[in-house]
């Protein structure tokens, strides 16, 4: 856990999705031609919610369940177990994330 922060009054546990998915948040290049701001996402899980810090949100894509595809073979092997797929979307491959496993592993690693 990251610690606990306070959103529109409302105190939330935060946690870290990069380290569940194992990805090195000080590797990855900044946007370029924007400002970035560091950002919280909030989950729900069951009865509990979670703020995730994000680098970056591009939005909302809706998608048919038809249009996910089979991750690629070769991302990372921890990664990988937490994607449910991989959908197009313009230019960009974007990885759909299990939620109902990432929801269980943020609640296991709240006890």
């Amino acid at each position: 856990m990251a610690g606990i922060v306070n959103i529109g009054g409302k105190l939330y546990p935060c946690m870290s999705l990069a380290s569940l998915l194992g990805i090195d948040e000080q590797g990855a290049p900044p946007a370029k031609g924007r400002h970035t701001f560091a950002r919280l996402l909030l989950m729900r899980w069951e009865e509990q919610a979670y703020a995730l810090p994000v680098a970056d949100l591009h939005g909302i894509v809706r998608y048919a369940s038809g249009a996910v595809q089979a991750p690629a073979a070769t991302i990372n092997k921890g990664l990988s177990r937490f994607l449910s797929g991989v959908i197009t979307e313009g230019d960009m491959r974007i990885g759909c994330l299990d939620t109902a496993l990432i929801g269980f592993q943020l609640a296991r690693l709240l006890r």
